[in-house]
């Protein structure tokens, strides 16, 4: 009987021992995990925009991915657009067609509500391209007078401020 006492006493030591060395390895790596989600530095705060930034008249410079070219288009043929904060209207032109709608906005998040089109026929596919891109935003960046319009973390739209309000003509 004193022999296994000894082996049950020296198992029981041991468990103990095993029990206390990987809790102790459980806090140590939970300890370095936290130091290096401390070294990180703190998180990247990013400030909402300010919706008033979108107000104004924009024209197109780029679509993306660059599957479409409006380089070449004559300079009255370029995209553009017109925003209304207040009213949350837009009204522009495709390249092609004249358009106006209305859009929802929140805090970073923008989204075109179906626009009503003038129905002219369109040879080249920029306003297929405008008009697909426009339906698919969600987001929005103005910086200085840069605007890009987004569909997630993905740029799909590229416009520059304009300075003048574009004046969408009678097509």
């Amino acid at each position: 009987m004193g022999r296994n006492f000894v082996y049950c006493n020296y198992f029981m030591e041991s468990a103990k021992n095993y029990h206390l060395t990987y809790m102790s390895g459980k806090i140590t790596v939970a300890a370095l995990i936290l130091t290096i989600m401390g070294c990180a530095g703190p998180a990247k705060h990013t400030e909402l925009p300010n919706p008033k930034d979108l107000n104004g008249s924009w024209n197109l410079v780029s679509i993306l991915p660059d599957t479409v070219s409006i380089k070449e288009l004559p300079k009255d043929r370029h995209p553009y657009f017109n925003i209304d904060i207040d009213k949350k209207t837009v009204q522009g032109y495709s390249g092609c067609n004249s358009f106006s709608g209305d859009f929802s906005l929140r805090n970073d998040s923008l989204e075109f509500n179906p626009f009503v089109a003038t129905e002219i026929g369109c040879t080249d596919n920029i306003e297929q391209a405008f008009f697909s891109r426009l339906r698919r935003i969600k987001h929005y960046r103005v910086e200085k007078d840069r605007l890009e319009l987004l569909s997630q973390d993905t740029l799909l739209l590229l416009f520059e401020r304009n300075q003048v309000k574009n004046v969408p003509t009678a097509d």
